[in-house]
């Protein structure tokens, strides 16, 4: 279920088609560049996505305590 995660996530598939993806094209998929360079972006896209959190809870807090 984690190689068709990836490849949902990776690839913007839906789970169907993620399943009907062969056993052999996930292993080769997950040692390939393709799919460093593509989780190296996720991370990325996620660090600044929890980063823009933190900074709203911050000014949440800031804010609530001007009130």
């Amino acid at each position: 279920m984690n190689d068709a995660a990836a490849i949902m996530e990776h690839g913007k598939t839906s789970l169907p088609e993620a399943l009907n993806m062969g056993i052999g094209l996930l292993s080769i998929y997950k040692n390939s560049d393709a799919f460093k360079n593509t989780q190296r972006a996720v991370d990325r896209e996620e660090n600044y996505r929890v980063a823009v959190l933190n900074y709203l809870g911050a000014l949440i807090k800031v804010a609530a305590g001007r009130r």
